[in-house]
């Protein structure tokens, strides 16, 4: 090879100063696409980033307002079920009150109409019997001497107290007439007739009387008409030497013979000493068992558990 001249020397490092400036810009210019690119990839990004964001908010909002419509929804049917119950409820009551509203009517009537029955039955029983009897009465007092009434009390209440000096005790189950009759004042007593005083208060039993008299003979309904009292022991046979040939004398007789005398153990006692009446009013039996032996239980009743709610058209359990 020739040796180099300054021309090319000059040439070659001209030429070596531009390859160099070209790649220089070259450099920069990769450079500054590449922070270009970078730039517009964090701008992507970012633009990425605030869609999503965006997006995440409008689907928060959405689900808030959803949520937000369901509870308003749910508030609404809770109010409008509570609602419901409670017209449901004031119409049972209001059906209540009507009832017994009926039923306070039909007792007032009921008692008007008693005490209107009553007032009228004591206006026909205070004009056809007592005032009827009264003035019957009346007629007899006012026929009467009042002077000749004095003067037989007087001898009346003479012989009683003669007869109580004497005697010394006066009784009625002994009379001796020829001595003193206690019963001859009642005797001059004043009395009426009342056989065709008809009793309002009585009409029933005279009604069926009158209904029984029709296919009985007459000493029947006399029979009838006699006042009805409980059956008891005379007075006069209460005395020594008469009261033990009665039933209750032979019955007494009975108890007190020492071949019946009770036994200690209850449950071999007769049919005629054993009594399930308790006699003590002090020793009285108590517990959970007398009382339920005294009040058994009811039948008990299986009430409808489901009713239709007649509002709301829904079924529920009361």
């Amino acid at each position: 090879m020739g040796t180099a001249t300054g021309r090319d020397l000059l040439a070659a490092g001209v030429g070596g100063g531009l390859l160099d400036g070209n790649t220089v810009m070259t450099d920069m210019s990769t450079v500054r696409r590449e922070k270009l690119l970078e730039r517009k990839r964090e701008m992507d990004l970012e633009e990425q980033r605030r869609r999503r964001f965006e997006q995440h908010r409008q689907e928060s909002r959405r689900q808030q307002l959803e949520s937000e419509r369901k509870v308003r929804e749910a508030v609404l049917r809770e109010r409008l079920k509570q609602e419901d119950k409670f017209l449901y409820h004031t119409s049972e009551l209001l059906e209540g009150n009507k009832l017994v509203g009926q039923i306070t009517q039909s007792l007032d009537l009921q008692e008007a109409a008693d005490k209107n029955k009553a007032r009228r039955q004591f206006d026909e029983w205070n004009r056809n019997v007592y005032g009827k009897l009264q003035g019957r009465i009346s007629q007899k007092l006012d026929a009467m001497d009042y002077k000749q009434l004095n003067q037989r009390k007087n001898s009346e209440f003479q012989k009683f107290l003669d007869t109580t000096n004497t005697k010394g005790a006066i009784f009625r189950d002994i009379i001796i007439e020829s001595e003193y009759d206690p019963l001859e004042p009642n005797r001059h007593s004043i009395r009426v007739p009342s056989s065709d005083v008809v009793d309002p208060c009585s009409r029933a039993v005279d009604k069926n009387i009158e209904e029984v008299g029709m296919l009985a003979s007459p000493k029947q309904v006399r029979a009838m008409k006699k006042p009805k009292a409980r059956e008891v022991l005379h007075v006069e046979e209460w005395a020594t030497g008469k009261i033990e040939a009665t039933p209750h004398g032979f019955f007494a007789k009975i108890m007190k013979s020492s071949e019946n005398k009770p036994k200690l153990d209850p449950s071999q006692l007769s049919g005629t000493w054993r009594s399930d009446i308790p006699f003590d009013h002090y020793t009285i039996a108590r517990g959970k068992q007398v009382t339920d032996s005294e009040f058994p239980r009811g039948k008990r009743t299986q009430p409808d558990m489901v009713r239709k709610n007649p509002i709301v058209g829904t079924e529920g359990k009361d």
